[in-house]
Parts: structure tokens; C-alpha cells; sequence
């Protein structure tokens, strides 16, 4: 990869000591990043145990800094002592490699997110007791929630000075992206390693949208210039990643509420009606619209589009409104939901041995489900229904009803050992029945299979079927498919139509974004804002834009106001 090395850069490559470097959306942070990390493998003669950190935030976030640096020449020779992780995976190493020093089992397995939500019931995340009973999981059974892996990797590193230098002796270079959003765990891991490796931390104040969660302190960049006294250079006047357009332009102008007299190049909007067919068909008319946009403006249809708004209520209309007319799309979905809908799916495939069993296994998955959402009167009912089965009486109403039937009828036929076609199948039995409750409990399953941890399952549900001639383990192959995913730094195209919140895109980049206003499901303005700057608000709008390669398309609602876009000049449709 050729770089334009200005003054800044060449400091930031030379540079031997603590670094910050804070730059803008496609402003070139990760790229001179990337070739600082090989320049100090090569300056440096790294043995081949010793390697440079790359640590990232989300496994999007990972596979971008991976493309990113097997453009450079210089990834062939080096590439193998460049280690690009997750702050997740990376603390789960740690774990799995030393956490019996803590009196830990020395087998450590993973709690999902959908089954920590059931065990919680529905308490505060920071209940006394569900702490303390996370803590008996790991102690006495080995199994950690995702959200501990933090905590219990830095216990680690904070009792053990040999482990602390054997790491910075492994990684004597350390890069942290989106340094803004560390949490006060993952900041003090950081603060471990000054004055033992050199640490390069990258961060933009202007995308710092999760603040709203309370250990990511919005104070961060000035604690790290505070402890660190690193060097600061500040790249924000580049733009690699829209310079064609006048789309950072549009972003910052939105940011500081100082709107241009005139319009802006590579921004349009179409204001549509909010009633439901019209709504719909914009919505879904949009993606054309937008094709044909970037097809004038560089030649080439887009290979990649994001729908994107700040809530998940507006992403689940989005996808009505694509999937009413078969538009391939993929969401980011609910992961407690789609999990356990998903596991439905799963126990239903495995072989029938039992009926009883069989029948206790679905009523304990559906009560997951609503332990998982804290609904106490339905948890109660399935208490009382598993109660009956497992002393042979048999519950009253349709839900019971129903399983049983469908579990007879499951029981007494061939699958075809197609797993897609199997799954299928199954999903159809339940999104068809004549129980709205299982009708709508099914539903939340059509999102998984579109996403990586749908290749790892029918992949793994193939080999099982050619080992037993039947899905034995379903449900294990799925909880290990989903932990894989979660873990894993492989992620699914962005080839196509990708539908999810703003939170879920940062990181990410797209030849072109479609923003999409609604008044109840997608609001631009953020609940509990402040109502005369809207700062948290302009800044999830910037992350927004700056998706956006090539053209940014915003839907806006007819006749609804809003306080960051209504003295903005675009140009654009009415329908």
C-alpha cells in the first residue's frame, strides 16, 4: 500500500514512546496505524514469539483492520507478528490459559448472552446476588458470561507481575482502537502496560456514542492524555473514506448545527408519507433510488448499501417492508430472541426418544424465553405446566396442545438430512400454527441463518447427520455455532442490503447509506437528549453519514419535525 507520509505521519512511524492519535471518520487513523505496527516489527528484529496488538472493539471492527493490512507490501513478511483481536477474545485467552490460578476449574466454558438473560430473570445487570451467583459459575462449573471476561482477565494481570511482563514481553507494541469507548476495565488493562510496552491509542471524541452506558466515561481521551503523557497528533482534516463527496462536510456541519447556505455533494433526501403502504414502498424504492445515485456519480452500482436508525423497532419495519417483496436483506438481530427461537428450532431436530422429555425440553426453552424478557406471569405458567408433565398430568391449553401433537407427528417421520431444508421445515411448522404465541415466538428465528453463525450450524448439523443419520445435539451445535460466531473473526459479507442500528454499524463502511426517520421506530433525536444541543443525538448522526463511500440517501417522515436536520438544504424527492 502506497501512503501519503505528510509531517504528522512521519512523526507517528518515528514515534518511540506513548502515542494519541485522534482523527475523524475515514481520516486514515487505522492505515499509518497499520504501518507504524509494521515498521516496528521490522525496526525492531521481533523474535518470532513477539508480535504487535491490534486490539479492536467489535469483530467488524477486527476484519477491517485484517483487509486494511493485507494491502501493505509488507504483510507477507510480517503479517504473522501482527496480531489483530477483539478486546473479548483477547481477554478470554488470558482466561482459559490462567484462570485456574484463581481456583477456577481449569475447563472454561462460555454462558451466551440469551442464556445469561434467562438465569438473570430479568434483575439489574449489577444485582448483588446474580453477582454473586456468576461468581459460583465460574468457581465451581467453569462457565463465565461474556460480560466478566474483562474483570476476571484483569484480576488476572493485576495479581500476577509474571504474567503482566510475559505478555509485554509477547506484545511490546500495543494498539487500541476507538480508544474513546474503553470501559473503565478495559482502560485499566491498558494503564497496566505504561512504561512496559509502547502503547498507540486511536481515538475520535466526535464517535463517541456509547457514553450513555455507565463505565465508558466520556472523560476517557483526557484521562489517557492525563496518565499516559502520550504524544498527540491529530489527523482530522484528512478524508480517505468519502473524498469524493461532501459527505464529512454534511456530518460536521449536522455535528456543529452550522448549516451551509447551499447543498451538499453526495447527500440526498425524500420526504414520504407515514402512511403504512406508502411508507413501505419508499422504503423499499429507496434502494433503487440510491443504486441508480452512486451508478451516475462513479460509474459502478454499489456492491454494498446499509439501512440504517437508532432503534431496533425501526430496523424490525425496515425488514417487514423488504421481506413483504422478497428483497434479500441482512439484519442485525435480537441475539436473546433469535437464540432462543433458534434453540426451538434445534431441540425439534434432534430425535424423539421421549415424548415427555422431549415436550419438558420445549417447555423449558420457552420459559427461558420469557425469563429472558422478565415477563413473571408467563414464567409462572410454564413452572406450572413443566410441573404437571414431569408428574405425568397433562397442562391445560392450546401451547401444550400443540407441541405434543407436533412432537408425535416429528416422532413418526424421516427428515431429509438436508439440514437447510430440515430447519426450514421445522420453522414453518411453528410460523404457521394456529398459536399466536408460538407464531410470534417463532419469528425471532428467520434473522440467525442469514448471519455467520448459519454456515458454522448447517455445516455442523451436515456432519452429524452423516455420522448418526439423524441431528444429534442439535441444540449443542447450535450453542457452540454462536459462541464460534461471537468469537470469531470471520465475518459475514457486507456484500448487499444490510439492515441494523447505528450502533451496530460503527466500525463498518458502506458504498452507500439510506438514514431512515420515523416518529414512533426511528426517531433522528435520541430519548433523554438534550433538548437544545442534541449533542448525543449529532453524534450517532455523524456515525451515520460517515458510513457512507460514495452517497448518503435519508428518508424523512412528512410532516415531522427535527431539531438536526430542518435548516439543512438537500437536495432530493417528495413523493
Amino acid at each position: 500500500m502506497s501512503l501519503n507520509i505528510d509531517l504528522k505521519r512521519k512523526s507517528i512511524l518515528n514515534c518511540n514512546t506513548n502515542l494519541l492519535v485522534i482523527g475523524g471518520p475515514g481520516s486514515g487513523k487505522t492505515t499509518i496505524a497499520l504501518a507504524k505496527a509494521f515498521k516496528y516489527i521490522e525496526d525492531n528484529n521481533l523474535n518470532r514469539g513477539q508480535k504487535v496488538l491490534f486490539l479492536s472493539f467489535s469483530r467488524n471492527a477486527k476484519s477491517r483492520i485484517l483487509q486494511s493490512s493485507s494491502n501493505f507490501s509488507e504483510h507477507k513478511k510480517f503479517g504473522k507478528q501482527l496480531y489483530v483481536q477483539t478486546f473479548h477474545a483477547f481477554f478470554l485467552e488470558i482466561i482459559k490459559t490462567h484462570c485456574y490460578l484463581l481456583g477456577s476449574p481449569k475447563k472454561i466454558t462460555i454462558i451466551p448472552p440469551h442464556d445469561e438473560d434467562a438465569l438473570r430473570l430479568n434483575r439489574n445487570e449489577n444485582d448483588e446476588i446474580w453477582v454473586k451467583e456468576k461468581d459460583n459459575l465460574l468457581y465451581m462449573e467453569g462457565k463465565i458470561t461474556f460480560d466478566r471476561f474483562s474483570k476476571v482477565a484483569l484480576e488476572i494481570i493485576v495479581k500476577s507481575n509474571r504474567i503482566r511482563k510475559t505478555l509485554a514481553n509477547t506484545f511490546p507494541l500495543i494498539i487500541v482502537d476507538e480508544a474513546q469507548d474503553t470501559d473503565a476495565e478495559q482502560w485499566e488493562f491498558i494503564k497496566l502496560f505504561n512504561h512496559i510496552s509502547q502503547l498507540i491509542l486511536l481515538g475520535d471524541l466526535d464517535q463517541q456514542i456509547f457514553d450513555y452506558r455507565p463505565d465508558i466515561n466520556p472523560e476517557r481521551i483526557n484521562s489517557i492524555k492525563e496518565f499516559l503523557s502520550p504524544i498527540e497528533i491529530t489527523l482530522e482534516s484528512e478524508n480517505y473514506r468519502s473524498p469524493n463527496s461532501e459527505i464529512l462536510y454534511f456530518a460536521r456541519d449536522v455535528l456543529n448545527n452550522t448549516p451551509r447556505n447551499g447543498t451538499y455533494k453526495g447527500v440526498t433526501s425524500l420526504i414520504y408519507s407515514p402512511q403504512v403502504q406508502h411508507r413501505d414502498k419508499w422504503i423499499r424504492s429507496s434502494i433503487g433510488i440510491l443504486k441508480e445515485t452512486i451508478k451516475r456519480e462513479t460509474g459502478e452500482y454499489p456492491q454494498s448499501i446499509a439501512i440504517l436508525c437508532p432503534w431496533a423497532k425501526g430496523v424490525k419495519m425496515i425488514s417487514a417492508a423488504l421481506r413483504a417483496k422478497e428483497i434479500n436483506h441482512r439484519v442485525q438481530f435480537d441475539v436473546t430472541e433469535t437464540n432462543l427461537s433458534s434453540r426451538m428450532i434445534a431441540c425439534l431436530l434432534e430425535p424423539i426418544l421421549n415424548e415427555k422429555q422431549h415436550l419438558l425440553w420445549v417447555l423449558n426453552i420457552l420459559k427461558d424465553f420469557y425469563s429472558a424478557t422478565g415477563k413473571e406471569n408467563e414464567i409462572k405458567k410454564y413452572n406450572s405446566w413443566i410441573e404437571k408433565v414431569y408428574s405425568d398430568k397433562k397442562p391445560g391449553g392450546t401451547t401444550v396442545s400443540y407441541f405434543i401433537n407436533l412432537i408425535n407427528e416429528l416422532r413418526n417421520m424421516q427428515l431429509s438430512g438436508n439440514p437447510s431444508k430440515d430447519w426450514r421445515f421445522i420453522q414453518q411448522k411453528l410460523l404457521t400454527c394456529s398459536v399466536g404465541a408460538i407464531k410470534s415466538f417463532a419469528s425471532h428465528s428467520e434473522y440467525l441463518i442469514a448471519y455467520n453463525q448459519g454456515k458454522i450450524i448447517m455445516r455442523d448439523l451436515t456432519q452429524t447427520w452423516i455420522e448418526n443419520k439423524c441431528y444429534a445435539n442439535a441444540r449443542g451445535i447450535l450453542q457452540r455455532a454462536i459462541v464460534e460466531a461471537q468469537l470469531s473473526g470471520d465475518v459475514a459479507s457486507e456484500v448487499g442490503i444490510n439492515v441494523m442500528t447505528t450502533y451496530k454499524a460503527k466500525g463498518k463502511e458502506f458504498d452507500g447509506v439510506i438514514i431512515f426517520q420515523n416518529q414512533y421506530n426511528a426517531p433522528l433525536e435520541l430519548r433523554g437528549d438534550n433538548p437544545v444541543t442534541f449533542q448525543r443525538s449529532r453524534k450517532l448522526f455523524l456515525v451515520a453519514v460517515t458510513r457512507a463511500c460514495h452517497h448518503v440517501f435519508i428518508l424523512r417522515q412528512a410532516g415531522l419535525p427535527s431539531p438536526l436536520l430542518d435548516r439543512f438544504t438537500l437536495n432530493g424527492l417528495r413523493n
